[in-house]
């Protein structure tokens, strides 16, 4: 009995031994911890793993899906991943990972190297009349200048692409591309976007749009416009002078002088010659605007009175700079006047259209 009990206990000792001995030793397999992001509209994740191994290299690319952002940092638990020529990397660490990605927005785009822009009148604005209610039809436009194109180039045909990062605010059914064709023949030499008043309400949103003609390359736009209420927008506007001169041979008690906004003709100023302190009239004129010049007087031949158009020179003083100036629009007696120049005296001198 005694030799079997020692046996035993030696079995157990033994095993005990062994027992410890495996409890001692570490499980040296890398272990797998989950990867996750959050889904987003604006952006796509692909070749992105649900796991990784402890101390792999994950490699993963991001394609950004909105003309109104880019993607900006990648990171993986709050650290920057590596941005590599076959996409973003970092190592696994012995933890569960969370990618996240920035988006920035991007509110203006103007490539001065293509040949689109906006118009010089474009303040960002989009004004809604108080009344809109009682309109059925009402619109605004927003200019739209095709830089060094000519009737050379011979645009017949535009594709356009028009988007709004806020269909509430602006919905992109509330906008159309309208070109506009060259007095002399029948192609392209610009454009406008016509907003429909009715359909947007106010807020911010930014509009792109994209113009691909037939012949040539035009480019693309993007800019942010704030929807307001008429009763709440207040123009940028700049003080100056304008002197004209008569040297017609029309009467000065029979000259008109006709000044107003180049696309809305609003505000519209309708002058007598005879009326004006040694030909000056002072204005508050809109920041980044045109207008519209046109002089004429009326003409009463034996009780039928007639009206005859009169042409204009002009001349700046020593504060004018090179924004500045007047130019002979399609239409042989009207003059389209651009002032950049705050406090310019602009003289006007009126002569014979003949």
């Amino acid at each position: 009995m005694k030799s079997r009990m020692f046996t035993l206990i030696g079995l157990v000792g033994m095993l005990s031994v062994i027992g410890l001995s495996s409890c001692g030793e570490e499980n040296t397999d890398p272990m797998i911890y989950n990867i996750t992001y959050d889904e987003n509209e604006n952006y796509r994740i692909t070749g992105l793993s649900a796991t990784g191994q402890e101390g792999s290299t994950i490699l993963f690319s991001v394609h950004c899906d909105s003309v109104f952002y880019e993607i900006g940092d990648v990171t993986y638990n709050g650290k920057a991943t590596e941005v590599t020529d076959l996409g973003y990397k970092f190592i696994m660490p012995s933890e569960d990972v969370k990618v996240e990605i920035d988006l920035v927005p991007i509110t203006e785009y103007d490539n001065p190297n293509d040949n689109l822009s906006w118009a010089s009148d474009v303040d960002g604005n989009i004004v809604i009349p108080d009344d809109i209610e009682d309109n059925q039809y009402a619109t605004q436009r927003i200019n739209l200048n095709f830089d060094n194109i000519t009737t050379s180039n011979m645009i017949s045909v535009i594709d356009d692409e028009i988007q709004t990062s806020n269909e509430e605010v602006i919905p992109s059914d509330a906008i159309t591309f309208k070109g506009v064709q060259s007095p002399s023949i029948s192609v392209y030499i610009s454009g406008y976007l016509e907003i429909d008043l009715t359909k947007v309400k106010e807020g911010k949103s930014s509009i792109y749009v994209s113009l691909d003609p037939n012949n040539s390359k035009l480019g693309t736009l993007i800019k942010e416009f704030n929807v307001v209420k008429e009763s709440e927008y207040e123009p940028e506007t700049m003080p100056v002078t304008l002197t004209f001169e008569n040297n017609s041979s029309a009467d000065d008690k029979e000259i008109f002088i006709n000044i107003y906004e180049k696309n809305s003709m609003d505000p519209f100023y309708s002058l007598s010659f005879k009326d004006l302190d040694n030909g000056k009239f002072e204005m508050e004129y809109l920041v980044g605007h045109q207008y519209f010049v046109t002089a004429g007087y009326r003409n009463v031949d034996n009780s039928n009175e007639s009206l005859s158009f009169l042409s204009s020179v002009w001349s700046l003083d020593e504060n004018s700079n090179e924004q500045d100036y007047l130019t002979r629009d399609g239409n042989y007696h009207r003059f389209i006047l651009t002032l950049k120049t705050p406090g310019i005296n602009a003289t006007l001198k009126i002569v014979d259209l003949y």
